[in-house]
């Protein structure tokens, strides 16, 4: 079957200060789709969970599927996330979309 890192080797590479660690919910629902309730329980608590397990604050997400709508934004703002990555491929970011990162998909695109 698949094979997933376990906590010690996720809190491994988080001490490690080459990568940053960020949340990505507790089931990997496609969050648009469940009722609102089921979303905040989510990200809310994939957060938290993250957060005990590593004994600091998580500031970024990454949307399950890439998927997202604005009630999505709102809970990953309202959760404390300072960042969101999406699927969407690009190479230019900006604040207005801190909430919806684009994602580079191949260094072949890349200018």
């Amino acid at each position: 079957g698949d094979q997933y890192l376990n906590w010690n080797q996720v809190r491994q590479l988080d001490q490690s200060g080459l990568i940053t660690i960020g949340s990505h919910t507790i089931d990997h629902s496609n969050l648009p789709g469940l009722p609102l309730d089921q979303e905040r329980f989510e990200i809310v608590q994939g957060k938290a969970e993250l957060e005990a397990q590593l004994g600091h604050p998580v500031h970024h997400f990454a949307y399950p599927y890439g998927s997202f709508n604005s009630t999505t934004i709102e809970i990953v703002r309202e959760a404390g996330f300072l960042t969101a990555v999406s699927t969407i491929p690009s190479i230019i970011q900006t604040e207005a979309n801190q909430y919806s990162l684009h994602r580079v998909r191949s260094a072949y695109t890349l200018p």
